[in-house]
């Protein structure tokens, strides 16, 4: 199972690698690796003296380094950078192409954490822009420390900005078609704020009336993401970054994306 803390990050990269590697010996095409990493606000917490976010770019850059010459290796960061809101979806930084071991390493030297962890609709991107490469092996490796923190809540919101904390109702509907955590990073806002982070409808939806209409097109679940790329042809490969991640949710994904463990 692949879940770590420091620089055992670097050998669980270390160990998915090389065999995505032997694979373009074996069938004699590039394998596309898409790194999909997490960067949101969680990762600024500390292991011992360093973040996370300082882990796993040396990780990456490492893995880039050394790999570089072997692999189609592309980027996605989610959330979005540059930032756009803390919700939204990842988008590819860093197109797949060999020998970029150098754009890897100078996008993630940009990177600022920020934000929460949209990864059912970071997926379902990553899975659209692979399923129109022209690569016939393509694979994906999911970094997190965390879960999926932007999905519609399914508890009914309070119109009009309120929130009920006393009934655990964390979340009020703020404009149009999104919410907005009540209590968030510690701090209460008594109603919307004036330029609030919101969560969108599903991909495909239209907002009308200020609620979500139609069935959209995207992923209601990372694990339906991670499903819908697996049915693309598209390998999920899942590394749990961290000592609290869940560990429920990335046995489901990488159940889901073919690799059985995380």
């Amino acid at each position: 199972m692949f879940r770590h803390t420091s620089l055992a990050l670097a050998l669980a990269l270390t160990l998915a690698i090389p065999s995505l590697a032997n694979a373009q010996q074996k069938c004699g095409e590039i394998p596309t690796v898409l790194i999909i990493q997490d960067r949101s606000g969680s990762m600024l917490e500390k292991v011992g003296t360093k973040t996370k976010w300082d882990i796993a770019r040396a990780a990456l850059s490492n893995i880039a380094n050394q790999f570089g010459n072997q692999l189609n290796f592309g980027l996605m960061l989610y959330p979005r950078w540059p930032d756009t809101s803390i919700c939204a979806n990842g988008t590819v930084n860093v197109a797949p192409a060999i020998k970029n071991q150098l754009n890897v390493v100078t996008t993630l030297n940009k990177v600022v954490p920020k934000g929460n962890t949209p990864l059912a609709s970071s997926l379902d991107a990553a899975g659209d822009f692979l399923a129109k490469q022209s690569s016939t092996i393509n694979h994906v490796i999911v970094v997190t420390d965390g879960k999926e923190t932007c999905m519609t809540p399914s508890a009914p919101l309070n119109a009009g900005g309120s929130c009920s904390w006393n009934s655990g109702t964390n979340y009020r509907k703020c404009g149009d078609c999104g919410w907005q955590f009540c209590l968030s990073s510690g701090v209460w806002s008594p109603s919307c704020s004036t330029k609030a982070d919101v969560y969108p409808c599903l991909k495909g939806q239209t907002c009308t009336n200020a609620l979500c209409k139609g069935t959209g097109t995207g992923s209601t679940s990372a694990k339906k993401a991670m499903a819908s790329m697996a049915a693309k042809g598209i390998v999920g490969h899942i590394i749990g970054f961290g000592a609290n991640v869940d560990v429920n949710t990335l046995k489901d994904l990488a159940a889901a994306g073919g690799t059985k463990n995380y």
